[in-house]
């Protein structure tokens, strides 16, 4: 699918019963993603998070990522 004659960015939502997302690129291009394989992923995002970053902030790096925020345990 291809939007033609168009220099403007367009934004569109449609209900696709939560499965698929509509991205498109500036040549005009429409990809259609299947977001089924990522509904494992949402119930353990900081779990992934964590294993993908190799741990957690510690003590030192807190304030660089979250300013004046309390430390927490992260991972």
């Amino acid at each position: 699918m291809r939007i033609r004659a168009s220099t403007e960015c367009v934004f569109a939502d449609a209900p696709t019963a939560g499965d698929l997302l509509a991205t498109g690129g500036t040549n005009g291009t429409v990809v259609l993603w299947d977001l089924k394989p990522t509904y494992e992923l949402r119930g353990k995002l900081d779990e992934t998070a964590c294993l993908v970053a190799g741990g957690g902030l510690d003590r030192d790096t807190w304030p660089r990522y979250v300013g004046d925020l309390p430390f927490q345990e992260t991972c």
